[in-house]
């Protein structure tokens, strides 16, 4: 460990594991921060424009969805061990993201229903399940981008590498971030997902 310093900044970047020693005073809200040291400094996803790209994603995701203020070490290893992958992973980044985005929606209590079947062909982010029919709504997932979503739930690692056209991935990013907002109320818009997009 290390006394922080204006030196020691440019540990604070998105995902990199820190550990922090703080000053906790009773009549304080905010505690001063006395020491800190990196546990695990993923220098591997910032030497990479597009795991750059989704870390600043999926560090914006966390930000949002995360939460919880007592631990869960479940949640925590889910998270470490998907950095962790995504670090050390030389290729099959372009769905990561996705992949990501479904597992967390296991841990935040929405995990898609069902799956995909040439009956079941429909995705219904509203209720989120795969169903045979339109639902009421304009929330839902058809075609290609149903049938690839359907995909990413049989991936059992995050690195797989899974043949998504370009546009089913965009517009699966776009559905997916939605199917948080409808199932995380209050919950803010997204704006790394838009340097996704391009990437």
């Amino acid at each position: 460990m290390h006394k922080s310093s204006r030196k020691n900044h440019s540990a604070f970047v998105p995902l990199n594991l820190i550990e922090i020693i703080t000053e906790e005073k009773d009549n304080r809200s905010l505690q001063k921060l006395k020491e800190t040291s990196v546990l695990n400094s993923f220098e591997a996803i910032y030497r990479n424009p597009e795991k750059s790209a989704i870390a600043l994603f999926v560090a914006e995701l966390i930000a949002k969805v995360v939460k919880e203020e007592e631990g869960n070490q479940s949640l925590f290893d889910f998270l470490v061990n998907s950095i962790e992958q995504l670090n050390s992973s030389e290729s099959n980044t372009k769905t990561f993201h996705l992949f990501f985005l479904l597992e967390l929606s296991q841990f935040a209590g929405f995990y898609p229903f069902g799956n995909y079947t040439s009956e079941d062909s429909i995705f219904d982010l509203r209720e989120g399940r795969f169903c045979s029919s339109y639902p009421p709504h304009p929330f839902y997932l058809e075609g290609t981008a149903s049938e690839s979503l359907g995909k990413l739930k049989n991936c059992f690692e995050l690195n797989t590498l899974l043949d998504i056209h370009n546009s089913d991935r965009r517009l699966l990013l776009s559905a997916l971030t939605d199917y948080f907002k409808l199932h995380l109320p209050g919950m803010a818009d997204m704006k790394s997902h838009l340097v996704l997009q391009e990437v």
